[in-house]
């Protein structure tokens, strides 16, 4: 059996790697805003990990094991990072996070897509940061890029004039009593009591995609941005109190009603 050389650093580093896992997990990965702090984490753990290694007399005298077993540590908490997706509890107030950043220090281009139409803007220069859509008076679409972090906001008025949602970077918040939603980690739907799609907005893989219907406040005037199909382009469509179409509809992510599907993607 091995022989521990430092029992007092063998009891720190499990202490340290198990906190710092378990506060990762719990924090990190369930939807909070802070990715450098979930980043600062898993170092911790990485490093507690090593220096318990390091009181193992048969690792401490064989580089070649030692590398061996950070390898394997270090493969841990990299699956660690992709794997753990706790139950998310409902809530109307939470974040949208895009999980790659745990990971990834490279910018990527800040494409933003209707739907999974294909259809995409990329802001370049000035326009980055700066107001995408400006559909009434607080109805504006906007998405930025703070470091490597792709951040959205937007406020969603619905045809009776009352805000129903707003995300504030990333930040969302649902207002409306009547209406149903649903989320998971990556993404929130806002659904009308009339069944339609108010908001639809998705952290993908390589796009930030959204769709929805904005109003202005005193309920005249509407417009509809929607997908048409996956590769089939997107389109707009004007709404007004007695014209609100039904088709091209915008549809669903998730599964409804909510309180029985909760994070359950269609």
């Amino acid at each position: 059996m091995p022989k521990q050389i430092l029992p007092i650093s063998d009891i720190t580093t499990y202490a340290g790697t198990a906190v710092a896992c378990v506060i990762t997990a719990v924090y990190g990965f369930s939807g909070g805003p802070n990715v450098s702090a979930s980043r600062a984490l898993l170092l911790i753990a990485w490093v507690c990990g090593l220096l318990h290694f390091a009181t193992y007399q048969f690792l401490a005298t064989s580089l070649l094991y030692f590398i061996w077993f950070a390898v394997v540590w270090t493969l841990i908490l990299v699956l660690l990072g992709y794997l753990i997706v706790p139950a998310v509890i409902p809530s109307n107030i939470g974040f949208l996070v895009d999980r790659r950043e745990l990971w990834s220090r490279k910018k990527r281009k800040l494409a933003v897509e209707i739907g999974d139409s294909g259809s995409r803007f990329i802001p370049v220069g000035e326009a980055i940061n700066k107001p995408l859509f400006n559909f009434f008076d607080e109805s504006d679409l906007r998405v930025e890029r703070h470091g490597i972090r792709r951040l959205f906001s937007t406020t969603v008025v619905d045809p009776e004039g009352e805000v129903v949602a707003r995300i504030e970077r990333n930040k969302f918040e649902v207002l409306a009593e009547g209406a149903d939603f649903n989320y998971d980690k990556n993404a929130l739907e806002v659904r009308h009591s009339s069944g339609r799609i108010l908001l639809q907005v998705e952290f993908a893989r390589d796009s930030l995609r959204f769709q929805g219907e904005w109003w202005s406040r005193d309920g005249t005037a509407g417009i509809r941005f929607v997908s048409l199909g996956p590769g089939r382009v997107s389109t707009f469509v004007r709404l007004a109190p007695r014209d609100v179409p039904a088709e091209p509809a915008i549809r669903p992510l998730f599964i409804y009603p909510s309180k029985d599907h909760h994070g359950e993607r269609a």
